[in-house]
């Protein structure tokens, strides 16, 4: 009898351990940047070089972002006016949409936002960030976005109060390594 307790011991043990090295090795995968987030980098990169090259040869002098603003100040409202009208005049030349943005997004385009989101999220893990909430289910998120309420009831990774802590600086370099998905992505 006391052959089988010891016997029996020994099998919960392992058992403990074996469950304690199976949670730490789930927490420690391998993250593997998925295909959205380097076809979007490229598009960006893109995107930046023909938006600058229109807008140079519209005569402005000015740098461009990947969201076809620009950091440089205006001297007025009405040039400021120019550059926008200029900026959206390219994007329809380069073949932007800019009709799009305004268009009502369908439960497909939060499935795949989620799925985004979650990338992210398994991203901003795997660089060491410790998030202070899961993610929603599927479902959840997606009647969030559906239900049309406060914007600051819908789960977004880079609003979980474990990266704004990081402060402004720390999530711009987070975003180098786990970007956000582009506006203009699929276009």
């Amino acid at each position: 009898m006391h052959r089988s307790l010891a016997n029996l011991a020994l099998v919960l043990a392992a058992a403990i351990t074996l469950a304690g090295c199976s949670s730490a090795a789930e927490d420690d995968v391998e993250w593997v940047e998925p295909e959205w987030m380097a076809e979007q980098e490229q598009q960006r990169e893109q995107f930046v070089i023909d938006l600058q090259s229109c807008m140079d040869a519209r005569g402005w002098n000015l740098t461009v972002d990947e969201y076809g603003g620009s950091s440089e100040p205006f001297e007025s409202a009405e040039e400021a006016e120019r550059a926008r009208e200029d900026t959206d005049e390219c994007l329809l030349d380069l073949g932007y949409d800019l009709a799009g943005f305004g268009e009502e997004r369908t439960v497909a385009d939060f499935r795949e936002r989620y799925q985004q989101e979650l990338d992210i999220y398994r991203c901003l893990r795997h660089e060491g960030v410790a998030m202070e909430h899961d993610p929603p289910t599927e479902d959840v998120f997606i009647e969030q976005h559906l239900s049309g309420g406060d914007s600051t009831q819908v789960w977004w990774t880079y609003g979980d109060p474990g990266v704004l802590e990081l402060g402004a600086e720390a999530v711009a370099e987070l975003q180098q390594s786990c970007p956000e998905p582009w506006v203009f992505a699929g276009q």
